[in-house]
């Protein structure tokens, strides 16, 4: 093999292999530490030689980071990272993707602060190569965005996402259908913020900006159709307690999403009715032949056998959307119908009714942190709660099974479990009530709490004693 076909990471390993063997004990011994000195240095020697001749494939680096291996290629990346700065200079744009790499694997390690350094520099980077509003920076500020998630920065990553869309948006266009997949994630966002106005303006965008490539590619609206029913059932089921990043829902940072078309909705149901059933009329012309009747499944190809599955799924998006809104005779004959076409698929398709499934539940309100627990560090808490699921998706019969501190969160757990809503499990009788659940709630809790608990309940008996 020639030496210019030679990965510059082969040549780094194969020299630190190298060196860690020339200056054991017994190689020393035996060989001349010039020879050693001579071989370390014409692999050094060459490496910058060898990134001249060529691309550096960086790809192998990229799977590691996936392969949560970025420990082990991290010092190695750095290596790169400087050989190639020496030889192009520190704004060089062949920096960029290992820069972009430094900080994968820097996240991956859990150092969101220093990754966010090495998207920092490739954004910069990216800009002083290829224009302020350059779209080959929106990839990066994405990887920024989801960094300050991870550091529950929900305003910075908010601010990223807008402008990674807004970039996109001057690119290509407000109403061009190659923006579809910028619409498509800022929607995705705005439903993890809670911003369920900003997300339906989004996806009715979607809709109509890519209303003609839909019509020769009609499965591609789907997204954007289950994102409209998804910001209704935020709109009607939101958690009980959220960050205060969501106090402004339906607010947007984006200047040509227009929300005042957008109301808030006091019937949720037949709007969000609507978007699913489009989207089993898509899956049913993806799967022409009629799942009302019996057919071998042998006949099936895969393609067919996964349309027929993504129907099944359609069709139990609407059975649950039926259940939430409590049209529970709608939702128990669709169930029916779905574990009856689910059984004639192979391994009985890939619906599993075995078990109850949780639909919606609020959000457990956390304890309130005081200027009095400022410096304590918290104990962890748990409240674990045993229940049934009766054949409408309600929580029955429900009683603590164990809890600690005991007293200090049970009220708030079983207030939960009281409004959740649950899938019941389905067999060929229909939906049946399921006993035996349970429900674990983990918490921080401070010891001061239990202790003004623990008060709290000593001065009401104390009280009670008096009085009487």
């Amino acid at each position: 093999m020639a030496i210019l076909d030679t990965q510059p990471r082969d040549i780094l390993q194969t020299t630190a292999r190298f060196s860690t063997f020339c200056f054991t004990p017994d190689y020393a011994s035996h060989k001349k530490p010039f020879f050693c000195t001579f071989i370390l240095s014409v692999g050094l020697c060459l490496l910058p030689h060898v990134i001249h001749s060529q691309a550096i494939d960086l790809s192998e680096y990229s799977t590691q980071i996936r392969l949560n291996e970025a420990d082990s290629i991290i010092d190695e990346l750095r290596e790169v990272y400087g050989v190639i700065e020496n030889r192009g200079g520190a704004y060089s744009p062949e920096l960029i993707e290992p820069s972009i790499l430094l900080g994968d694997a820097e996240r991956k390690l859990g150092e969101l602060t220093t990754a966010l350094e090495y998207y920092d520099r490739a954004l910069h980077l990216t800009r002083t190569n290829f224009g302020l509003f350059s779209p080959q920076q929106a990839d990066i500020v994405y990887r920024q965005s989801s960094t300050y998630l991870e550091m529950r920065s929900f305003i910075l990553a908010q601010e990223k996402e807008e402008y990674a869309y807004e970039v996109l948006s001057r690119t290509y266009g407000p109403n061009s259908p190659d923006l579809l997949p910028a619409i498509e994630r800022m929607g995705e966002f705005y439903l993890k913020t809670f911003n369920f106005l900003g997300a339906r303006a989004l996806y009715k965008k979607g809709l109509r900006s890519g209303q003609d490539a839909f019509r020769d590619n009609p499965q591609n609206s789907i997204p954007f159709l289950k994102g409209i029913a998804d910001s209704y059932k935020l709109e009607r089921f939101p958690p009980y307690y959220v960050e205060d990043y969501s106090q402004n829902a339906g607010q947007s940072g984006i200047r040509d999403l227009d929300l005042t078309a957008e109301l808030y909705t006091i019937n949720n149901f037949p709007a969000g009715e609507r978007a699913l059933q489009e989207i089993i009329a898509i899956r049913r012309q993806q799967f022409p032949q009629t799942v009302d009747q019996e057919f071998p499944t042998e006949t099936l190809d895969p393609t067919q056998l996964q349309g027929a599955l993504e129907l099944n799924q359609a069709t139990l998006d609407l059975a649950d959307w039926h259940l939430l809104f409590g049209r529970v005779r709608d939702a128990r004959t669709l169930y029916a119908y779905i574990f009856e076409q689910n059984a004639k698929l192979a391994n009985n398709g890939n619906l599993d009714f075995s078990n109850p499934t949780l639909l919606y539940a609020p959000t457990i309100k956390p304890l309130i942190k005081t200027r009095e627990k400022a410096g304590r560090e918290p104990s962890q808490g748990f409240v674990k709660v045993a229940f049934e699921v009766n054949a409408n998706g309600r929580v029955r019969n429900m009683e603590t099974v164990e809890s600690y501190p005991k007293g200090l969160m049970d009220f708030r757990v079983r207030k939960t479990l009281r409004d959740a809503i649950y899938r019941p499990k389905i067999d060929k009788n229909g939906a049946v009530n399921t006993s035996g659940q349970t429900f674990e709630h983990k918490f921080e809790h401070y010891e001061l709490a239990t202790k003004t608990l623990e008060s709290n309940k000593k001065e009401g008996q104390n009280s009670s004693e008096t009085a009487s």
